[in-house]
């Protein structure tokens, strides 16, 4: 019965975008127990249009990963990953799909959904706090795959417990993580959240710019940045952060670390360089 109801809700989510002739829908999990409080965890889907090319790579009760094979451009590959709502342990079983798959490709690389854990303090709104020891180990996982959180726009949290007043919690559980080669396919890539609208999540949308030129963009320092009253704090606050590893690694991930915030800072802050002199021209 419940397998049945999910044919149906796929069925009406592909009639409300393009219809059911234009999506392909791969689905992995609805065999399994529901879980949860409200026994509605179950299952995971990944719909796509018929073009560009997409080859299903691996799944499991966690995630689905495929290969995206654009119009033009290098592949690239994507996962929808679905982290254990319950204890930390079982949070850390289910990241293991991702440490494989880490192991195993050697492409650009994207990861968006529902993690289930909270990194920093502003993700969180409760009079509850966070819990420092689970974030301390997958910020400690994120940095070991060499993937960088890609934030957000608008809204911090995509979750909420649906509670008045001080039993109120909101939560940013929803996330995209991505390699440094897939930020250099896409540098101005952006996520932001949509209406929640019969769940306690909010939907997050990727977009990846595409008045941007694809492709591998070396990463180029621009002298006006010197000028600027916050590009020395920016320049110290990633050397200081701590690594692991040897001097060699140390300073190569500070000097990641250096790279990708400027792109970032120069997209949201000072303004796309490469934006504005295609403007001018």
């Amino acid at each position: 019965m419940r397998l049945a109801q999910q044919q149906i809700l796929l069925q009406n989510i592909t009639e409300e975008l393009d219809g059911p002739e234009n999506y392909i829908i791969f689905k992995t999990g609805l065999h399994q127990p529901p879980r949860g409080k409200t026994k509605a965890a179950c299952g995971l889907v990944l719909a796509w249009k018929i073009n560009p090319k997409v080859t299903i790579q691996d799944f499991s009760n966690y995630h689905i990963s495929a290969i995206i094979f654009p119009s033009y451009g290098d592949p690239w590959l994507f996962m929808g990953y679905y982290g254990s709502p319950y204890t930390t342990p079982e949070e850390i079983l289910s990241w293991k799909m991702i440490e494989n798959t880490d192991e195993a490709i050697h492409l650009p690389w994207l990861i968006m959904g529902d993690l289930n854990f909270v990194l920093h303090e502003h993700e969180k709104y409760s009079q509850h706090p966070i819990d420092n020891c689970e974030a301390d180990i997958f910020l400690n996982k994120i940095e070991a795959a060499n993937l960088t959180d890609l934030g957000y726009t608008k809204c911090p949290f995509t979750w909420t417990n649906r509670r008045n007043g001080i039993h109120l919690t909101e939560q940013r559980l929803d996330k995209g993580l991505a390699n440094e080669s897939w930020l250099d396919l896409y540098p101005n890539s952006t996520i932001s959240d949509l209406a929640a609208i019969g769940s306690d999540h909010n939907p997050i949308l990727l977009n990846t710019n595409p008045s941007w030129t694809p492709g591998h963009i070396p990463f180029k320092f621009f002298g006006p940045w010197l000028d600027h009253k916050y590009y020395k704090t920016i320049i110290e606050e990633c050397w200081k952060t701590n690594h692991k590893g040897s001097l060699a690694i140390k300073i190569y991930r500070k000097l990641r670390d250096v790279k990708i915030t400027l792109k970032r800072w120069n997209k949201e802050v000072y303004g796309n360089i490469h934006t504005n002199l295609e403007d001018s021209t």
